[in-house]
């Protein structure tokens, strides 16, 4: 007899035990999807070795996103209002240091930067990023891989491999937004004066790390040009990690 799905709590949560949702802020001199600021979007710090983490690996995820798209100001001039047409976060995973520890999840005497629990043996490990500790550490983050199988009767492009060989072709795997319009009324009427207006999604997702974060890069509305960019990008997420009772492949492609 085989055991249905089962799921832990969503979190984060509040004092009160409440789900709590709140915006993460990425600025937008971070905004680059190769290059920018590897931006964590759920916690790598805890208050002991085993709960350091947000996620084990080979866990199922369920999150919920919410990308914020409200009308915005830029200056003074009302000419200059602005809002994100697509957006598009690619998704890198904390690697493990120890079995139960991401590289500077465990809050040490080491502090490096502040409250990171950046220690002297993941420093040996894995050296300091450019911003010191493991905050945008690309040796500390992996980007989450899509596979794009080919083979000798591939029509091209892709390449087509040497006969008998299949590529798997490794990919980023990038979440992509298209936003409404906020200036549409239909829109704006089906979000009240204390709600963010925005795109919201569920979706499962097999963790390959202890936290998941974010490189970025936004379009917007003024276009030709690309538009003004905005000062910052709103992202909210909430998740529940579980089991489904059996194995959650990644999917390829081809």
């Amino acid at each position: 007899m085989s055991r249905g799905a089962e799921f832990g709590e969503i979190a984060p949560k509040n004092q009160f035990g409440r789900i709590r949702t709140e915006f993460a802020t990425i600025l937008a001199s971070s905004l680059d999807l190769d290059n920018g600021v590897i931006f964590p979007l759920t916690p790598v710090t805890g208050s002991g070795p085993d709960r350091a983490n947000s996620f084990r690996m080979g866990q199922q995820i369920i999150f919920w996103f919410t990308i914020a798209n409200p009308r915005t100001l830029i200056g003074t001039d009302p000419a200059s209002e602005n809002w994100i047409t697509r957006l598009r976060l690619k998704l890198w995973w904390l690697r493990p240091d120890l079995e139960f520890r991401a590289p500077g999840a465990f809050p040490g005497a080491q502090n490096l930067p502040p409250q990171s629990g950046w220690t002297a043996l993941d420093k040996a490990t894995f050296g300091d990023g450019p911003l010191s500790g493991f905050i945008n550490n690309r040796n500390c983050w992996f980007p989450s891989p899509k596979r794009l199988d080919t083979s000798p009767y591939t029509v091209a492009p892709p390449p087509v491999p040497p006969a008998g060989d299949s590529d798997s072709i490794l990919l980023d795997d990038v979440l992509t937004w298209d936003l409404q319009d906020p200036t549409v009324a239909a829109y704006a009427a089906g979000y009240s004066a204390d709600q963010v207006v925005g795109r919201r999604a569920v979706f499962m997702y097999p963790a390959m790390g202890y936290a998941l974060g974010v490189t970025a890069e936004a379009e917007y509305h003024a276009a030709p040009g690309g538009g003004i960019a905005l000062p910052s990008v709103q992202v909210a997420v909430n998740y529940a990690v579980g089991t489904l009772g059996g194995t959650n492949y990644q999917e390829s492609l081809g």
